[in-house]
């Protein structure tokens, strides 16, 4: 049986070309049509040229030990049986050793380091490090104070409670809601002696002898009312004169 022609017409039998076979073997295909054409002396040493035989064999659904035989018994070797094995081009071999030495210069390296601090440390020329700083504490005390405290303690009123009281004389009045185009809540002379409580949001009023009326907004005094017939717009913020 000739080695190389039972190669040749496996490949040609799976439809495959020398650069087909060499990307799923990565052996070389001049390798691979010397290994065809029994051109074995263009190979490597015998060793070299058993495993590309194998390994060619194999990928084609060869028996490649059966063929490895063959070759062994025309071509005795000569050098000393060395197994080569072709190693994907993706998975890169890294030796025990050089694991070994990696590990040993990053040991080294990190002595290196802590001696070098040492030394410095007891030579006081390095100033020391600074503690590590409490971020909770620190947040907790530079936080300020939640604006709703402050807006809880002067928020004004939402409802204005307005009382008046015609405690020098008669008083004609006219009580709207919100403004002088709102609902009218109470209108009329209001008489000495005589009072009106209205809890609103904002009131107009429009008042004839404010002389003679004592007027409180939430329960504190309206010190400033018109010394004329005008009118009143009293919100929860306070009175002032309105058109």
């Amino acid at each position: 049986m000739h080695i190389g022609q039972t190669l040749r017409e496996a490949r040609e039998r799976g439809g495959l070309s020398l650069d087909d076979a060499e990307q799923a073997t990565k052996i070389r295909a001049r390798q691979l049509e010397a290994l065809e054409d029994e051109r074995f002396d263009r190979l490597p040493s015998g060793a070299y040229a058993r495993s590309f035989l194998r390994e060619y064999a194999d990928f084609l659904g060869l028996d490649g030990v059966r063929l490895v035989e063959e070759y062994k018994a025309r071509f005795p070797a000569t050098d000393p049986a060395l197994e080569f094995q072709p190693l994907p081009a993706t998975r890169p071999l890294v030796s025990r050793g050089s694991k070994t030495a990696a590990v040993v210069l990053a040991c080294a390296g990190l002595l290196g380091l802590l001696a070098w601090r040492l030394d410095n440390g007891s030579g006081g020329s390095a100033s020391p490090l600074p503690p590590l700083a409490q971020p909770h504490r620190l947040a907790a005390r530079e936080t300020p104070p939640s604006p709703h405290r402050f807006r809880a303690r002067h928020q004004v009123p939402t409802v204005s409670h307005l009382t008046l009281v015609a405690t020098r004389g008669d008083c004609w009045l006219s009580v709207r809601a919100g403004d002088r185009a709102g609902a009218v809540l109470w209108e009329g002379m209001l008489y000495q002696g005589q009072s009106r409580r209205f809890s609103q949001r904002s009131v107009w009023v429009r008042i004839g002898a404010p002389w003679n009326l004592d007027v409180t907004l939430n329960g504190k005094p309206v010190r400033t009312l018109p010394t004329v017939t005008a009118n009143l717009l009293v919100t929860g913020a306070g009175a002032k004169l309105a058109t």
